[in-house]
C-alpha cells in the first residue's frame, strides 16, 4: 500500500475527507489498526472514539450479564418447582410405604400368633406320643414278664412230650 492510500484513509476516518467509495469499504474496515499504527495518540478524537469504545463495549458487558442472571433466576425458579414437586410426591410415596409396612407389621403379627398356636399344639401332640410310648413300653414289658415264663414252659413241655413219643416209637418199632 503507497502512503497517499494510507492518508486518504486517514483523512477519510478523522472526517477531514470525501466519504470512501461503496468499494473500498472493505479497505476502510482494516483502516482502524492502520490509523491506530500511523496515528498519534495525543488526538482529542482518538480519546473521543476510545471512551466511545469502552462505553459500548461495558454496556455490552452489563447487558450480558443481566441476561446472563435472568436466565440463572430462571434456571432457579424452574428448580425450585421441581424440588417441590419432587418433595410432594416423595411424602406421597413414604405415606404410601408406612401404610404398606403398617399392613405387613399386622399380617406378620397374625401369622406368628398362628405359628406359636400351631407350635404349642405340636407339642401337646409330642408329649402325647411321649407319654403314649412310655405306657405301651411299660405294657409291653408287664406283657413280656408275664407271658414269657408261661410260654417258654409250654413250649418246654412240647419238646419234652415229642422227645418222648419220640422214644417211645422208637422202642416199639424194635420189638
Amino acid at each position: 500500500m503507497d502512503s497517499g492510500y494510507l492518508a486518504a484513509v486517514r483523512r477519510r476516518l478523522t472526517g477531514r475527507g470525501p466519504p470512501a467509495p461503496p468499494d473500498r469499504l472493505f479497505d476502510l474496515m482494516q483502516a482502524p489498526a492502520l490509523v491506530a499504527a500511523t496515528a498519534a495518540p495525543s488526538s482529542t478524537t482518538t480519546d473521543g472514539a476510545v471512551a466511545i469504545g469502552v462505553t459500548v463495549v461495558a454496556t455490552l458487558v452489563v447487558v450480558a450479564l443481566l441476561l446472563a442472571a435472568a436466565a440463572m433466576v430462571r434456571n432457579a425458579r424452574a428448580l425450585r418447582r421441581a424440588a417441590d414437586e419432587l418433595r410432594q410426591k416423595s411424602l406421597a410415596l413414604v405415606a404410601e410405604l408406612e401404610r404398606t409396612v403398617a399392613r405387613a407389621d399386622a399380617e406378620m403379627d397374625k401369622t406368628v400368633a398362628r405359628a406359636d398356636a400351631e407350635m404349642d399344639r405340636v407339642d401337646d401332640l409330642i408329649g402325647s406320643a411321649e407319654r403314649l410310648t412310655d405306657t405301651v413300653g411299660s405294657a409291653s414289658q408287664m406283657a413280656y414278664s408275664a407271658v414269657a415264663n408261661p410260654v417258654i414252659k409250654v413250649m418246654a413241655l412240647g419238646a419234652g412230650t415229642a422227645r418222648a413219643s419220640e422214644r417211645i416209637r422208637r422202642r416199639a418199632n424194635r420189638r
